[in-house]
């Protein structure tokens, strides 16, 4: 697997996590004339620079202030990551030799200043990895924009909510969002992709449930949003599988429907990435469900979709077709190994043989940054959502799905690629009996419905849109529809 573990979704849990370990650029070579004496003053100012994260590029700028006694300080701004602000506890110049530390997040910054290019040329790292990074000094920090956010006030109302899931006995915090009027009106609750995430399932300084909720609330439909379970616990500690997860979603549904402003036989569920396969999955078993719709939703089990984003990876990296096979290879064994192996131990110690028998260009280097990586990425492996993920079919559970069904998937998705998913999920749906589906595949879209060029984790920052218009306007169209009588 490339040295690393592929989720459905990118998750904004990254918060400043370094994915890699990079080699040092040099600042300059012995011919360069002898530079002049650096002094506190040469740091102050705003220094951007990126590093890249798994394939992920990130914006990380530092803010530095010296008093008249040269004294400095510091702060550590994340550009892509909503702007979010560390404090740096220590600042420290010697000769041309900069050290900050930011204990907070486990983080410093180790570099050479160069006045003559402007530049300073390091590494950044945070816990046992390390990232090359190169800051040059700005006047102003980029600030990111995301125009189609919306701003209070509102032209309906918001209420924040409570409800339970009985069955597993956990309490779930969200949003209800109700059309002005006096209803009943029809309502959706929205279900995130994998891992944790909040009720807008924010990465990037994107909202795409805010505004998705944003547009339908405003065409006449409630939407219920919410906070998954363990959001905001680490990835290698998840226990609840999918399966389970449903439940959550459909105590929302139960909560919706004890709701006198809405319509109770016109509730319908929409989930993005897992949470288009946990949709299907809750609607298969749950008859009454109104509607669904599978935002970049898989037609394909786990461990299928898993290969696909890791070959995506590999290929836009420059891989070739060798690298290509071996990685399939290894990949396969891991997984058949998560899927038929249940002690942990036991799947731990075969997994660890798999990578020591056929190690990837990744994992050459057998140094202590490596290995913690490598256990990390094992112990997610192993966690029950992952074990569920890598062994579940959704295709049994489309062919019971007997209520209208939108299938929607980016031309560009890479996560979840359409021309393998789409014809799978169609034919589910026809071989079950379903007479109302619309399964689409939107040109050129990401993995998040936004308009972009390659569709690879490194855009989905850069871009300002959250969600394409016309997606937005296709899903409310279609909701409307099919609840309007």
């Amino acid at each position: 697997m490339s040295g690393r573990v592929m989720r459905f979704a990118v998750r904004s849990a990254l918060s400043l996590c370094i994915l890699s370990t990079s080699t040092i650029r040099t600042p300059a070579t012995a011919d360069d004339p002898p530079a002049k004496k650096v002094v506190a003053g040469d740091l102050k100012g705003n220094w951007l620079g990126t590093i890249e994260a798994g394939g992920v590029k990130l914006r990380l700028a530092f803010v530095v202030q010296a008093t008249p006694k040269d004294e400095l300080s510091a702060k550590l701004v994340s550009i892509d990551q909503g702007n979010a602000e560390v404090p740096v506890d220590s600042v420290e110049l010697k000769d041309d030799k900069v050290s900050l530390a930011v204990k907070k997040i486990a983080g410093s910054l180790e570099g050479t200043l160069n006045p003559r290019s402007g530049e300073i040329s390091g590494q950044w790292k945070q816990g046992s990895r390390a990232v090359a990074i190169i800051l040059k000094k700005v006047d102003v920090l980029p600030v990111v924009k995301r125009p189609q956010e919306p701003r209070k006030p509102y032209p309906y109302l918001e209420e924040e909510v409570t409800f339970k899931n009985v069955k597993h006995d956990v309490t779930l915090q969200g949003t209800l969002t109700l059309p002005m009027g006096k209803g009943p009106f029809p309502a959706v609750v929205l279900i995130s992709g994998s891992g944790p995430q909040n009720r807008d399932e924010e990465l990037f300084d994107h909202r795409p449930f805010l505004v998705l909720a944003d547009a339908l609330t405003r065409r006449g439909i409630a939407v219920l949003r919410f906070d998954d379970r363990d959001f905001g616990k680490p990835a290698e500690t998840l226990k609840a599988t999918s399966a389970e997860l449903s439940e959550d979603v459909l105590a929302g549904v139960k909560f919706l429907r004890s709701r006198s402003e809405i319509a109770a036989t016109k509730i319908g569920l929409i989930g993005h990435s897992d949470g288009g396969v946990i949709a299907p999955m809750l609607a298969a078993r749950e008859k009454d469900i109104a509607f669904v719709v599978m935002i970049a939703g898989a037609g394909l089990p786990g461990d299928a979709i898993l290969r696909l984003q890791s070959e995506a990876l590999n290929r836009y990296a420059g891989a070739n077709e060798a690298t290509l096979e071996k990685d399939r290879a290894q990949s396969q064994r891991i997984f058949d190994i998560v899927r038929s192996e249940p002690d942990d131990d036991a799947a731990r110690k075969k997994i660890e043989a798999v990578f020591q028998e056929s190690p990837t260009e990744g994992d050459a280097k057998k140094d202590d940054a490596s290995k913690v990586a490598r256990d990390r990425e094992i112990e997610i492996l192993l966690t029950p959502w992952y074990r569920y993920f890598i062994a579940y079919d959704p295709r049994p559970a489309l062919t019971k799905v007997t209520c209208p069904v939108l299938a929607l998937i980016g031309e560009k998705d890479f996560q979840v690629p359409p021309r393998e998913n789409l014809p799978i999920i169609q034919a589910a749906l026809k071989e079950g009996g379903n007479r109302d589906f619309l399964v689409k595949e939107l040109p050129a879209l990401n993995h998040l419905l936004q308009p972009c060029k390659t569709g690879m984790l490194d855009e989905y920052a850069t871009i300002e849109l959250t969600m394409d218009p016309s997606a937005l306007k296709l899903i409310g169209d279609w909701i409307v529809q099919r609840t309007s009588n």
